[in-house]
Order: C-alpha cells, then structure tokens, then sequence
C-alpha cells in the first residue's frame, strides 16, 4: 500500500500537471525563438551573399586594370628599345 511518505517522494520526483504545463510553455517559446534567430540568420546569410558578390566583381576588376596595366608597361618598354635602337642607329643622343 502507497503511504503519504511515498506520495511526497512522487510529488518530488514527477512533474505535476502545472509544471508540465509550464515546461510545455517554455519549451515552445524556445521553439519560437529558434524559428525567428533561424529567420534571421538566413537573412543575414542573404546580405553576406551580397557584400560577396560584389567583391568578386571588384576583384575582378581589378584583376583586368592589372593585365592593362601590365600590358601598357611591355608596350611602353617596347618603345623605349626602339626609339633607343633607332638612337643609336641614326647616331642621335638621347638624353638620361
């Protein structure tokens, strides 16, 4: 037979019906936290994809003004030889 002893123990060790109740309100307030951080870590996923984006097309950028740049100084250096080959051909001085 159950003795008052043994329903205090019970009462200690299982949740009542309030307490589950309230656990049971926690947990879905939680629930509904998660879902709205998860809303906005998409969203911010969605700004980072952006910002990247654009960095790529910078990058790229920069990449084409690097060849053009590299490209006018092999052109530049090619005149400089020739103008010094005819110089020195054609006898002229070319100042330093």
């Amino acid at each position: 037979m159950i003795t008052n002893e043994d329903v205090t123990k019970l009462k200690e060790v299982f949740a009542t019906k309030r307490e589950s109740d309230d656990l049971k309100t926690t947990v879905d307030g939680l629930v509904e936290k998660v879902g709205d951080l998860s809303t906005e870590v998409a969203e911010l996923t969605e700004k980072v994809d952006a910002v990247d984006v654009k960095l790529d097309k910078i990058t790229g950028m920069l990449q084409d003004h690097r060849q053009e740049d590299a490209a006018g100084a092999a052109h530049l250096a090619r005149h400089d030889r020739q103008i010094a080959a005819l110089a020195a051909h054609t006898g002229a001085l070319i100042p330093d």
